[in-house]
């Protein structure tokens, strides 16, 4: 299995910041960003988790299911609004992506 990561951090930033106010407001949007990957991830995990405790496996093979049969999980799921899904399916084919990209 492939795993791919592009580590931040923020502590590693410079930032000029005109005011206090301006500060304090960019640094509610990172905790206000950082919150909500961190709540999507949970639920992510928890639905690839339950489809693997029901059968569904394979997700790391091409062969199994090509990315074309990933791609149109991840329309369908689109339409019906189903952002966990959609995640989901993004997060399998990100990490199919070859590692040069």
């Amino acid at each position: 299995m492939k795993i791919q990561t592009d580590d931040f951090d923020i502590k590693e930033c410079t930032f000029v910041i005109q005011d206090t106010e301006s500060a304090m407001t960019l640094i509610a949007e990172f905790e206000a960003l950082s919150t909500i990957v961190d709540m999507l991830s949970l639920r992510m995990k928890a639905e690839l988790h339950s489809k693997l405790l029901k059968g569904k496996k394979g997700w790391e093979s091409p062969e199994t299911h090509p990315d074309l049969s990933i791609e149109k999980g991840l329309y369908g799921a689109f339409y019906r609004k189903d952002w966990v899904t959609v995640a989901n399916y993004a997060a399998i084919l990100w990490n199919r992506q070859d590692s040069d990209d």
